[in-house]
């Protein structure tokens, strides 16, 4: 499969995924907070899973010496089963912060049973993104009639700290025409955003200046600690565990 035709999918598969995403949530707009909004989209998370299964065999079939593009579109499939459970969450009270802690847990899950989730290595950076901020963002401006800049804050929190402790190769072979030059830097924005990010909420008042140190100083720890796991599935673990001590110390002290 050639390039061209990779991104037309990975494009197509994303489109597709976020028309089902609001075709699932549009009742529960509809309905608002009630007893026939949570058994509807209870439902509704049901039967999307049940149909997705069906497609994807459909899928496997038709296209046989095409495994990526199944691939692709299952981690898709999996990312709006992840966000419709969480809004679920979070209509029924959950705070925000505990919902980010569940994603994290869930993520570390996901990678214990990686073979069974049949999601490429490569797409997980992907997967991660529209997960942990693209969608999520999204729905819960929707579900809230509004867009409220601390869900923003917070999402964009965990997604650069995810991101700036990637490796180069993982960026590297998730796109082999990236230079590893391009891959370093983009890292290195990722890690200087993400301390410009408490900064901010910091010099606005939102987090006190000692969490913003101590959340600072423990992110460099925990990239310096990450370089010297060598198996990157123990390093995955230990990022999304980090990620997880990082989210609770913000939900505790902010």
């Amino acid at each position: 499969m050639n390039q061209s035709t990779h991104q037309t999918n990975f494009i197509f598969i994303g489109l597709n995924s976020l028309l089902e995403a609001i075709i699932c949530l549009l009742p529960g707009l509809i309905l608002g907070s009630s007893l026939k909004w949570y058994s509807g989209t209870v439902f509704l998370l049901f039967l999307y899973l049940w149909l997705s299964k069906a497609f994807i065999n459909l899928l496997r079939e038709a296209f046989k010496n095409h495994a990526d593009l199944t691939n692709q579109l299952l981690a898709f499939k999996l990312a709006i089963a992840t966000i419709l459970i969480f809004l679920l969450f979070f209509k029924l009270g959950f705070n925000f912060t505990l919902i980010v802690i569940l994603y994290e847990l869930y993520q570390m899950l996901v990678r214990l049973n990686f073979n069974k989730f049949l999601v490429h290595t490569q797409y997980t950076f992907m997967m991660s993104f529209f997960n942990g901020f693209v969608f999520n963002c999204l729905v819960l401006a929707l579900a809230k009639n509004k867009f409220e800049f601390h869900y923003f804050y917070l999402f964009t929190f965990a997604f650069l700290v995810a991101l700036s402790t990637i490796t180069t190769k993982q960026l590297y072979d998730y796109n082999g025409s990236w230079n590893k030059k391009w891959t370093i830097l983009f890292k290195l924005i990722s890690f200087l955003a993400t301390i410009g990010l408490l900064f901010w909420q910091s010099h606005t008042g939102y987090i006190s200046d000692w969490l913003f140190y101590a959340l600072a100083i423990l992110l460099v720890v925990v990239l310096f600690c990450l370089k010297l796991i060598v198996n990157p599935k123990k390093r995955e673990m230990a990022l999304h565990l980090s990620s997880i001590i990082l989210l609770i110390i913000y939900y505790v002290y902010h």
